[in-house]
């Protein structure tokens, strides 16, 4: 357990909001955790929202939020981006913001033991200076897809990650394969390296009660609607599947929002699935599991997942899955949990879902639920942050 003076602050580089409260959702459950686990925690968020919110500026969080919920004291302020398609600006904007706030917040809360920082982009580049001058020990973890291909990023980009890694004292990842590609492109010695995987409440994701019907099988996908998530290829996996095995019996619902949403909706169209594939929006809490318990198996077909927090909490409710060779996953699925496909390719998921259907009944959700959560639910969670508190504040 942690001492009683143990501070962390957490400072998302984006967090929920009222105009946004599905946007990093993840951070406030994992700051709860941390809480739950022993500590005092705070976090700050500096929210730079797109010129798109402008319709809707009257619901921003304009001046200093303070709110209280679950154990963990938040900070809040939100506001349009002033320089669209200028980083520089953009970020000079930013980095004062936040700047600003974290001052504050000091003067309000003391100081802390030391910062967890969710991404060098933005607010680890912005904060870095500022803590290495107070001596303060920062954490940065990273939690963008762009790790995967650091070559793509921009020069401006680089020259901010670089400046937040010299002055981290630790640099963490979510996966193996994106701590891998850090380590490649920058220069943080393997020591300051730490795999630390996205954590799965179980008290949240139940174990589902029954065990799901084999026939027809009823396949669920979860994930924001975005190309990269791959919802088309799952979507032509399960045509594909018809011409392979008991065509016109399966069903899939996927569950989540965003602007591929049209073009998803012409494509079940246009395959003839419009009463076997249901969209269901953005779903949490007991509605999502309420679809995870109902569902046979889980399918994705990501390009990449820097974690895959979706699948994670898929299994903790016991449900076998199917997902492609997209990096995070590989970290936490086992052979008696799923599948790992050949490929992305609608063909090789296809094949994959044939596998699992045909193996349903060899699945034993509670087996798969305590394997999930031995890697990363809540227990195995407050005992990393407790090794990391020790290095830390060492």
């Amino acid at each position: 357990m942690p001492a009683p003076s143990s501070t962390i602050f957490i400072v998302p580089s984006w967090y929920p909001s009222p105009l946004h409260p599905e946007d990093g959702s993840f951070f406030r459950e994992q700051a709860r955790l941390i809480a739950a686990a022993g500590y005092r925690v705070v976090v700050i968020a500096v929210n730079v929202r797109s010129l798109k919110d402008f319709p809707r500026r009257h619901q921003l969080e304009d001046s200093p939020v303070r709110d209280r919920q679950a154990g963990v004291t938040e900070y809040r302020l939100e506001s349009l981006n002033p320089a669209p398609w200028q980083p520089r600006r953009f970020f000079r904007y930013y980095r004062r913001q936040l700047r600003t706030l974290f001052q504050s917040v000091l003067e309000q809360e003391g100081r802390p033991d030391w910062v967890w920082i969710h991404s060098s982009l933005w607010a680890g580049a912005a904060l870095a200076e500022i803590c290495h001058h107070q001596r303060i020990p920062f954490l940065i973890e990273e939690h963008l897809k762009e790790f995967f291909f650091p070559e793509r990023l921009t020069a401006f980009q680089r020259e901010l990650i670089r400046t937040a890694y010299g002055r981290a004292r630790l640099v963490a990842a979510p996966s193996r394969a994106v701590l891998a590609s850090i380590l490649r492109a920058f220069p943080v010695p393997e020591n300051r390296g730490w795999v630390l995987p996205n954590p799965v409440d179980s008290r949240r994701f139940p174990l589902r009660s029954r065990s799901p019907n084999t026939r027809p099988a009823h396949w669920i996908s979860v994930g924001l609607l975005r190309p990269e998530k791959g919802f088309d290829r799952v979507i032509e996996a399960l045509a594909d599947l018809d011409r392979l095995d008991r065509p016109g019996e399966r069903t899939l619902t996927i569950v989540g929002s965003g602007q591929g949403k049209p073009a998803l909706q012409k494509q079940i169209a246009a395959l003839g699935l419009t009463d076997r594939v249901h969209l269901t929006g953005y779903l949490t809490g007991p509605e999502l599991v309420r679809q995870l318990h109902l569902a046979t198996a889980g399918i994705w077909g990501s390009d990449m997942e820097t974690f895959g927090l979706a699948m994670a909490e898929a299994l903790a409710t016991g449900l076998p899955i199917v997902v492609p060779p997209c990096g995070g996953p590989e970290d936490f699925l086992l052979p008696d949990s799923g599948v790992v496909s050949a490929s992305g390719s609608p063909t090789d998921l296809a094949r994959s879902m044939r596998d699992v259907e045909h193996r349903v009944p060899e699945f034993e959700p509670m087996r798969i639920r305590s394997s999930l959560l031995a890697y990363c639910g809540e227990q195995a969670f407050g005992e990393q942050v407790h090794r990391l508190d020790g290095l830390l504040r060492s």
